[in-house]
């Protein structure tokens, strides 16, 4: 799986979603006119794997969760549907981040790990 599949398996797995879908609009580049709440997938690195011979890569996927809700609480739900779906070994529990940001906006970033073997 190179880059460009693995960030397709993400966006795809995420889309395909109906709960999620309902909840929010996944984007790979965001639109002017994105509306609350909406997730956008940013490749952040790759890296060697556990294997000696390099033959495999740790891709990390930064997910960005952008609400206008006035809390954290939707930003918390949509995290809580995407650990529900993305297969356990992607999530990593301890990568997340709730922020209000200065636009006034919620902002949690979550990181998804995937293995190229």
């Amino acid at each position: 799986m190179g880059y460009k599949t693995a960030f397709q398996s993400v966006y795809t797995l995420l889309n395909n979603n109906a709960d999620l879908k309902a909840k929010a609009s996944v984007y790979d580049f965001v639109p002017e006119d994105a509306t609350s709440p909406y997730i956008q997938i940013q490749f952040s690195q790759a890296l060697r794997g556990r294997i000696l011979n390099e033959s495999e890569r740790e891709m990390y996927f930064d997910l960005h969760i952008w609400s206008q809700y006035l809390g954290s609480k939707e930003v918390l739900e949509i995290i809580d549907l995407i650990a529900a779906i993305v297969p356990s070994e992607w999530f990593e529990e301890d990568a997340q981040t709730i922020f209000r940001d200065e636009s006034g906006w919620y902002h949690g970033i979550i990181t998804l790990k995937l293995y190229d073997r």
